[in-house]
């Protein structure tokens, strides 16, 4: 038996789409996207003296350690949900599915490692997104970016329902482009 090409395997169509896009590392303690450029949370740099959460800070009472941790929380959480055109993310090439997507990157993310990914997609009206996956496969491009390659992990059935609705109105757009090229080509029309 002939086996297929990776591309024929895949179970959900494929769409090259132009938006713009954000991907972090997911902590691996906490549920917070860190804002571009940083790692770590607001309160990071101050430490606890047993080194658990809720004790005091270097010198600091209790109360203001808890008040600071819990300040923190809300700076990643109203970050995280900033559009994303605020963020200043340019809009980029990405080749997207229901099932996991293709972009370019300058981090040189590692296969295995957990990323969320922060995109708009350009619907009526505009829609943002939160997606998390695997890095599945990263190549090292001659511009100084990474082509990667993700797997979308489990999503909720609303967010796959307007991914999928975007995709199936990218592709009607594709394929009315195509068409309309062909009919000009063989109507001598420019």
């Amino acid at each position: 038996m002939e086996e297929k090409p990776v591309e024929e395997r895949r179970e959900a169509f494929r769409v090259d789409v132009h938006l713009p896009l954000l991907v972090r590392d997911i902590p691996e303690e906490g549920d917070a996207l860190p804002p571009e450029g940083e790692g770590e949370g607001a309160a990071e740099g101050l430490k606890t003296q047993e080194g658990s959460e809720g004790s005091a800070g270097q010198g600091l009472p209790p109360e203001v350690w808890t008040f600071l941790k819990g300040l923190e929380k809300k700076l990643d959480w109203i970050l995280e949900r900033l559009p994303t055109d605020i963020w200043g993310a340019p809009a980029q090439e990405v080749n997207l599915s229901t099932s996991g997507m293709r972009f370019r990157h300058r981090k040189p993310f590692k296969p295995d490692q957990s990323v969320r990914v922060k995109m708009i997609l350009y619907t009526v009206p505009s829609q943002e997104i939160i997606l998390e996956g695997k890095v599945v496969r990263v190549q090292p491009r001659s511009d100084g970016y990474h082509e990667v390659a993700l797997c979308f992990s489990e999503m909720n059935e609303e967010t796959r329902k307007v991914l999928f609705q975007y995709l199936l109105s990218q592709q009607r757009k594709e394929l009315a482009a195509k068409r309309q090229n062909d009919h000009d080509k063989n109507t001598g029309e420019s």
